[in-house]
């Protein structure tokens, strides 16, 4: 999921969600990092991000999927759009386009 430049691979268990930053960002520093993780983290659990902890490249969030401060899940049909650059690990970069599945 890319969220204002940043690009992440977002999952999740239970009550914990993961975001791995896998574009390459010039001297990012965490606070704009933890807010757009978090972002992506709540689109893709419909859950309400509590708390997030890490660093530039993983993020991982504590999340609150019940109570009135959730949002509701949301079925998501995800389609990967490639963007041709080349990724760190050799693969190419992908941004994601999510629609709802009703």
């Amino acid at each position: 999921m890319t969220v204002e430049g940043s690009v992440f691979d977002v999952r999740v268990k239970g009550d914990l969600a993961e975001a791995v930053r896998v574009n390459t960002q010039y001297a990012p520093r965490f606070g704009p990092i933890r807010q757009r993780a978090a972002f992506a983290m709540a689109q893709v659990s419909g859950c309400r991000v509590v708390d997030v902890l890490g660093d530039q490249a993983l993020a991982t969030g504590r999340l609150s999927c019940k109570g009135a401060g959730a949002a509701p899940y949301l079925a998501k049909n995800c389609t990967p759009i490639p963007d041709g650059g080349p990724h760190a690990r050799g693969l190419p970069k992908v941004g994601t386009l999510c629609t709802s599945a009703e």
